[in-house]
């Protein structure tokens, strides 16, 4: 695993970056239908889902996707640290955040752009 969770990943779920937040999934199996070779159910007395594995290929890749996207209550999320799985699946669901690459010299980055934007001027 690249990052640390925000959230406790569920016990059961395949170990990784990709994880379930420890009881917040709902049972709606919405998940199941896009993402079946990575997302699974408990195999203990609660019925919930976890990641069975972590997504390996890019066709598993865009398995993980589909399964933020089915999900009804936000309950997956993704503690790694590679910049084009957080640009895909959003901030929201990721536990790293993106750092802005450096404007070029003389020339403001787009961070500093848009706090000038908001500040209050007297």
């Amino acid at each position: 695993m690249e990052g640390q969770p925000k959230f406790k990943p569920d016990p059961l779920s395949a170990p990784g970056d990709f994880y379930v937040i420890d009881g917040q999934c709902i049972s709606c199996g919405a998940p199941h239908a896009v993402a079946p070779d990575l997302i699974g159910w408990a195999t203990d007395d609660q019925l919930r889902c976890i990641w069975k594995r972590q997504p390996e290929t890019e066709a598993e890749m865009q398995q993980a996707y589909n399964a933020f996207d089915a999900s009804c209550i936000a309950c997956y999320r993704y503690a790694g640290t590679n910049p084009a799985v957080i640009q895909r699946l959003g901030q929201e669901y990721c536990d790293q955040t993106l750092e802005l690459a450096p404007a070029p010299e003389g020339k403001p980055s787009s961070a500093q752009r848009i706090r000038s934007l908001f500040r209050f001027q007297p």
